[in-house]
Formats: C-alpha cells, sequence, structure tokens
C-alpha cells in the first residue's frame, strides 16, 4: 500500500514496518500538541509509556476527525531488564467483572491533533515503527471463521477478537478496534518481549470518536495473556 492512502475495504492484519504509511506508529514518542494532555500512571505519577498511535487513516472510512490521531498510552514499569508483571496486571482483564480496571486509568486511549513534531517524555520508552497493513489472505481468513468463539489469533484490524482467557463484552458505545499480538512485535524487535507478558493487547475504540474534541478519551485499552 502506498504512503497517505487508506486501505481498501476488507479484513487486514497489522505489520510492524520500517515505512511510514501514515497509518500511524508503534512506540517511540507522542504526537501530542499539548504536553499536559500526555497521562500519567495513577500509581507512581510517572509518564505513562506510548504503545501505538494511529491516524485516520488505518480504517477504510473516516473515523477520526481531520489531522485527529488516538494514542494509546500505558502504565509501563521496568526491572532486571524486564517489563514489571505487577504494572502489567494493572491493565490486564481476563474477566468480565474486571473492566471496571479500566476506569483506574492505567491505560488510556487519548484523542488528540497530530502535531508537527514528536514529544518524548523521561519514561519507559519503545523503540519505534510504522504501522502496516496487508489483506487477509485465503488462510487469514478461514482462521477467522472455524472458530464460533474467536476470531484469527494474529495482529489485525477490526474483525473478532483472539481471546486467550474469557471473552470481554464490550461497552455499548465502543467497537474491536485492533488487537496488537506480542509475538508479532517482538518477532521485528526484541525490546518489545514481555510487553504484553507474552499477550496480547485489545483496543476498544468510542463509535462517536469523530465527534469528540482532543483531550476526550477515544476508547479503551487492555491485555490478557495465559
Amino acid at each position: 500500500m502506498s504512503a497517505q492512502t487508506r486501505p481498501a475495504p476488507g479484513r487486514h492484519t497489522i505489520r510492524v514496518s520500517e515505512d511510514d504509511c501514515g497509518l500511524g506508529q508503534f512506540g517511540g514518542g507522542a504526537w501530542l500538541s499539548d504536553a499536559a494532555l500526555w497521562p500519567s500512571d495513577p500509581s507512581t505519577g510517572r509518564p505513562m509509556t506510548p504503545i501505538v498511535m494511529l491516524t485516520d487513516l488505518f480504517l477504510p472510512s473516516v473515523w477520526l476527525a481531520d489531522d485527529m490521531a488516538v494514542t494509546v498510552f500505558a502504565a509501563l514499569g521496568r526491572e532486571s531488564d524486564a517489563y514489571n508483571r505487577t504494572a502489567l496486571r494493572t491493565f490486564t482483564i481476563h474477566q468480565q467483572s474486571e473492566l471496571e480496571k479500566i476506569d483506574a486509568g492505567h491505560s488510556k486511549v487519548v484523542l488528540h491533533r497530530r502535531a508537527a513534531r514528536e514529544m518524548v517524555r523521561d519514561t519507559v520508552m519503545l523503540p519505534r515503527h510504522f504501522v502496516g497493513l496487508q489483506p487477509f489472505d485465503e488462510r487469514d481468513a478461514e482462521e477467522e471463521a472455524e472458530d464460533a468463539d474467536n476470531g484469527a489469533g494474529m495482529s489485525k484490524q477490526l474483525g473478532r477478537p483472539c481471546w486467550l482467557q474469557d471473552p470481554i463484552h464490550a461497552h455499548p458505545r465502543h467497537y474491536f478496534l485492533s488487537q496488537f499480538v506480542e509475538s508479532d512485535l517482538r518477532q521485528q524487535d526484541p525490546a518489545y518481549d514481555g510487553l504484553f507478558a507474552d499477550g496480547t493487547g485489545y483496543l476498544f475504540a468510542e463509535q462517536r470518536a469523530k465527534v469528540l474534541r482532543e483531550g476526550d478519551t477515544a476508547g479503551y485499552f487492555f491485555i490478557q495473556f495465559t
């Protein structure tokens, strides 16, 4: 897919790319227009880590206002060259009753205008890579359809989640936007090892994201692992 174009309709796997196609990026800094929009870990007060930023071009149809993006932040910690499991558990949801953890704010999905420059903070930061998309092939489509409860288990855009624990039902005003499988990320960069405790991150987007204001919460993010 060429730079700065929307993907064709249909389902896509998410790839880690070295080419910027205008879809977004993993890691790196945050493209925030105002430093005040950068969320802090409610437990430690430290700036959260940008996990992934997605632009309006990520979907085949318009889902954000012009020049807007969403960035997923999470409260990561590092110790002994590994991601702190205690911190990861603050945004881990393995059963429906735990969904209220989202309200504690250890992960945030922030809607913002995409700034001209990338902002960095003194916190745990991930290496920068770009988001790429590849249309489902026949095998991907078969995997997506073969299980009545779960979709395909790769990093992907839309479709159905592939749950590692109990299925989590979305809030009525949200929809499943994407899942990010750690093994897909660390295959491209070992610095991502342990980011999701060898599990999967799930991103749900706000149905009304197109009419929200800068700084509003545009969805929610959590992980599951085995």
